[in-house]
């Protein structure tokens, strides 16, 4: 069987190298349901087969090439006949699957939001309870090239004591940066105990992977029910319930905390006025959060 990825320390191998197989199998026949399949039948056998489907289609102007840069800086994604794009008119939607195949959707022109639906294991979730609980640790922030992030024990402060989210973390990098082909990507793990983002807002990215492994998730509005003049300084002062943004009868949209979703941004080509408008949840007295985010990056950082 083929590995991708890392696989934790000695006592998780296996269940980590089957599931690293599992998840991009799956990915794998999305992307094929997608017709974006390599012509090589052998391509799964290759330790970076979402990598190779990719490069393929972009060789048949399938899909748009991913230019890696530093994290924060302007950044764009280019289709290979460089079209000038102009924001779509269609309506912007949110995809949900519960296998991570949910990945690929991020490509469909009318997704802004797909998310996995998946719910964390027992021994995940004990890793990030145990992990909140050590002291000293706040946030931590680190860019590497994709070949380190399959090895976090050292990038990151203290995970090494915790298999099971160590090894989550290096599978979802090594998903992210094969779906995108980076040569590199911007990792930040945090411990919250007050709200990061309270007011909704859109980011200046091509697209971000987000998860709560522990408290609540990332909060979001769909596309068609809300007034994006009334963002920032359109808001006039005023909160976002109050400001206009969104219908005061709307229920604001949450993930749920395991479930790993891709916020497509105002800097994917195609989708300018139509980013994800999100924000961080409240964080009630006592609580904390305990988030993952991945960015794309350069790997001359």
């Amino acid at each position: 069987m083929t590995t991708f990825g890392a696989s934790g320390r000695a006592g998780t191998q296996v269940m980590v190298v089957s599931r690293h197989f599992d998840h991009y199998d799956m990915l794998y026949r999305k992307l094929e349901s997608l017709a974006v399949l390599l012509p090589d039948e052998g391509a799964m056998s290759s330790g970076n087969a979402a990598e190779d489907i990719y490069t393929g289609a972009i060789e048949q102007n399938r899909l748009p090439r991913v230019e890696p840069v530093q994290v924060g800086s302007a950044v764009t994604m280019r289709s290979p006949s460089q079209t000038d794009h102009s924001v779509s008119p269609v309506c912007r939607r949110a995809a949900f699957a519960p296998t991570p195949d949910a990945f690929a959707d991020i490509y469909e022109e009318d997704v802004h939001l797909s998310v996995w639906q998946r719910q964390l294991d027992s021994q995940l979730r004990e890793d990030c309870s145990a992990f909140l609980n050590q002291r000293g640790f706040n946030s931590h922030r680190l860019v590497l090239p994709t070949a380190k992030a399959c090895n976090l024990a050292q990038g990151i402060p203290g995970l090494h004591a915790f298999p099971h989210l160590r090894a989550d973390i290096e599978l979802l990098a090594d998903m992210f940066s094969c779906l995108f082909d980076l040569s590199a990507i911007g990792i930040r793990l945090s411990v919250l105990s007050d709200t990061m983002c309270p007011r909704f807002h859109v980011d200046r990215v091509p697209c971000r992977l987000i998860t709560t492994y522990t408290g609540a998730g990332t909060e979001w509005l769909p596309h068609d029910l809300l007034d994006r003049r009334k963002l920032g300084a359109g808001s006039a002062g005023l909160s976002d319930a109050e400001s206009g943004l969104y219908p005061p009868t709307e229920t604001v949209q949450s993930l749920a905390a395991g479930e790993v979703a891709l916020l497509k941004g105002e800097l994917w080509a195609g989708n300018e006025g139509a980013g994800l408008v999100h924000r961080s949840p409240a964080i009630e007295a006592g609580s904390q959060r305990l988030i993952l985010t991945f960015d794309f990056a350069s790997s001359d950082t």
